[in-house]
């Protein structure tokens, strides 16, 4: 049991000393604020009794002295409160001082703090869910992570499994530390039950949360009659990112490697365009938020040559709740759903969200006139996307998962090898479900671009050559009548697209080893592979081709789940004889906001020493080089030019350069240039006329100095006489 104020506890050595002849013991307490406790010497002499009196941090020292040498010991103990101490309307800081205030024990506000590098608890989502309820508003779920350290201390102290609810977290209005995410308010609403536990009390529930660690804790009374009272606690500044190992190891040998990865981090997972072609979507899994980026054609294409490829420009972001997984565009509105959580929909323009009365959603369709919804309930629902009016309420065969138009029919995946046809007109099962012959999962589907042939990607459950299979199937059919295995070993197919030219599927793979994150491309008139696939660079479950109303050439998006990156590819390659796959035209960096990026740095502690593989990926692999401690840290950097770097700009924002020109200024900042410094030259380039190509995103948007020797001998021009 924990100790508390004017508790007691046994103290003895380890080991025994008692049957040491000689042996002189002395105990001793020493306090470390206003938790104090007195030490009362116990027969035999290594046995002691600790009586504790103000709650706070002492530290227990022991001495044992033989034969004229002395060797000692040191045991730090936390004096708990007693349940009844605090009363409505008192607080305690950490070290035990009552009545000390929230700027003393928790500190003020930062003036680095960013929102969005703000945790979002999901931990009451998964399989196991954990004993709390943070109740409909998403802000309650916001809080640094030293803030979630708390909570989960609190949680696991209370050992309980009936939730503990979140009154408030983040209050983007507060001024003060609830306005950082640095404040919980909490209550213990259970119900009261005769032969059940109580429920805890404010005083408890400080008790509970002083031995958590908290900074501050203050017992607030009920702000109605009918409300309990709750606590409010607050926790000093910490570390705003998290590095997280894979495995979760804190040691590695030399020439090993782990992968270490940031938190907050993008993972998208479902991409969609705007009819028009002009925005692109994403439901950023990772950092909770829906991504907005605008699209168009850069001007300046030489007279003559073709249009420009595509580039997008960051737009908006917006926190609509956790882990969003699915979007659909209908009705001039975008909706989000979150796993196993609500459906919001989204202004396309402001992102401004409203939601929309549906239960827990898995997946999101639409046939652009109705909105579909796959329920956790084992329903398919349909909905009108202005009223939002429920137009379907069909219970399916299983488990459901995505939901696919496929001509007149419905195609919803389901548990298992298994998925099942719905008749839209009609709102009715379609014969019955179909089993996937030879596959372990269900994993993605999609149309046939023009036939209405459905084509189901599936998971074997091999684990090497043949795991991935593309079964296509003829319209309302329940055998494939093709089945596509030329998958590399150990991938299988994720996300299914159609191409904007209505001949073409891109399916995107995920798996094992460098096979992983392709995205190959199907000829559907026969049905066969074109020979390269486009390297996404990781698995990639975001993928969206742009529409044909689009005033851009034909592009593909692909944003991989890990790589932190936002590729645009130009899909004009498609129609050349023979067709190649999308060449990639542009490659963003994907943080947790826009214009931040992130940095990775390895610190050693003495003689150890260990280097990141990608400095400025979200996720990357940690090498260890010499033995030793090191610290791998997680810099957020924000801004267009970052500390490190200096653009070089035009001074006329209209003017035309050669190539001469620019490889003469290039010349110049190579020679000039400190090391350490990266000079951003892409603005610059954009001024040079023979750089205007399709390939120009492609060349590196800055420069780099080369490694002068101090010995290095003066610049000497070439003279006539001067030999070869």
């Amino acid at each position: 049991m924990p100790l508390v104020q004017e508790g007691k506890a046994a103290l003895a050595l380890d080991p025994p000393v008692s049957a040491v002849t000689g042996a002189v013991v002395r105990w001793s307490v020493t306090r470390d604020g206003p938790g104090d406790a007195e030490v009362s010497p116990g027969s035999p002499a290594d046995t002691a009794t600790l009586k504790a009196h103000t709650a706070g941090d002492v530290t227990v020292g022991v001495e044992v002295t033989r034969a004229g040498h002395t060797r000692s010991g040191r045991l730090p103990l936390r004096i708990g409160l007693p349940e009844g101490l605090l009363t409505a309307g008192q607080s305690i800081g950490r070290d035990g001082r009552i009545g000390a205030t929230e700027a003393e024990a928790a500190g003020t506000v930062t003036e680095d703090f960013d929102p969005a590098y703000l945790q979002v608890r999901t931990d009451d989502l998964g399989a196991a869910p954990a004993p709390v309820d943070y109740g409909s508003d998403p802000d309650n779920r916001r809080m640094q992570p030293a803030t979630g350290a708390a909570l989960d201390r609190l949680l696991a102290g209370l050992g309980r499994t009936e939730p503990l609810t979140v009154v408030s977290a983040y209050v983007p209005t507060d001024p003060g530390l609830a306005g950082q995410g640095r404040v919980l308010v909490l209550r213990d609403d259970r119900l009261l039950m005769i032969d059940g536990p109580l429920p805890l009390s404010p005083a408890a529930l400080a008790a509970r949360a002083f031995a958590a660690g908290f900074d501050h804790i203050t017992v607030q009374a009920p702000a109605t009659n009918s409300e309990r009272g709750s606590v409010r606690l607050a926790v000093a500044a910490g570390e705003q990112l998290t590095v997280t190992p894979s495995p979760p190891t804190a040691e590695l040998t030399t020439e090993s490697g782990i992968s270490v990865a940031v938190g907050p981090r993008a993972a998208p997972v479902a991409a969609c365009f705007r009819p028009d072609g002009g925005r692109v979507f994403l439901a950023d899994r990772g950092s909770h938020r829906v991504v907005a980026y605008d699209l168009s054609a850069p001007p300046g294409a030489p007279p003559g040559a073709p249009p420009r490829p595509a580039a997008a420009a960051f737009a908006a972001a917006v926190f609509t709740g956790p882990l969003p997984v699915s979007l659909a565009f209908v009705g001039g509105r975008l909706f989000v759903a979150h796993e196993r959580g609500r459906v919001v929909a989204l202004d396309p323009g402001t992102l401004a969200a409203t939601p929309l009365a549906t239960p827990d959603a898995v997946a999101l369709g639409t046939d652009g006139t109705r909105l579909y919804l796959t329920a956790t309930d084992g329903t398919l629902r349909a909905y009108d996307p202005q009223s939002g009016t429920q137009l379907l309420d069909l219970p399916l065969p299983g488990p459901p998962g995505a939901v696919v138009p496929v001509g007149p029919l419905l195609a919803v995946l389901l548990d298992g090898p298994r998925f099942c046809l719905v008749d839209r007109q009609a709102g009715t099962l379609h014969g019955d479900p179909v089993t996937a012959p030879g596959a372990a999962r269900v994993l993605c589907a999609a149309s046939g671009p023009t036939d209405g042939r459905l084509y189901v990607g599936v998971d074997t459950g091999a684990t090497g050559a043949g795991r991935g299979a593309l079964q296509v199937y003829p319209p309302g059919a329940a055998v494939p009548d093709t089945i596509l295995t030329a998958f590399p070993p150990g991938t299988a197919p994720v996300a299914i697209c159609p191409a904007t030219d209505q001949r073409h599927l891109y399916v995107a793979t995920a798996g094992l080893g460098g096979t992983g994150g392709r995205v190959h491309v199907l000829d559907t008139a026969d049905d066969t592979w074109l020979p390269l696939p486009f390297a996404a660079g990781d698995d990639c479950r975001a993928l969206a081709a742009s529409p044909a109303a689009a005033p851009f050439p034909p592009c593909l998006l692909a944003a991989p789940g890990a790589g932190g990156t936002l590729l645009l590819a130009d899909q004009r390659p498609l129609g050349q004889d023979p067709a190649q796959p999308p060449q990639l035209t542009s490659r963003q960096t994907l943080g947790p906001d826009a214009d931040v990026r992130v940095a990775w740095s390895a610190l050693p502690f003495g003689p150890g020493r260990a280097e990141p593989v990608a400095f400025d990926a979200p996720v990357t692999a940690v090498t260890g080089l010499a033995p030793g401690l090191v610290r791998v840290r997680a810099d957020c950097l924000r801004g267009p030019v970052l500390p490190y770097q200096c653009e070089v700009l035009p001074k006329d924002p209209q003017a035309v350069i050669g190539k001469g020109q620019y490889d003469l200024v290039l010349n110049v900042l190579n020679w000039f240039q400190p090391i350490g410094v990266e000079f951003l030259t892409g603005d610059l380039r954009a001024h040079v006329h023979e750089l205007a190509g399709a390939d120009a995103h492609l060349l590196p948007a800055f420069t780099f100095p080369t490694y002068h020797t101090y010995d290095q001998l003066p610049f000497h021009r070439p003279e006539r006489d001067d030999p070869p």
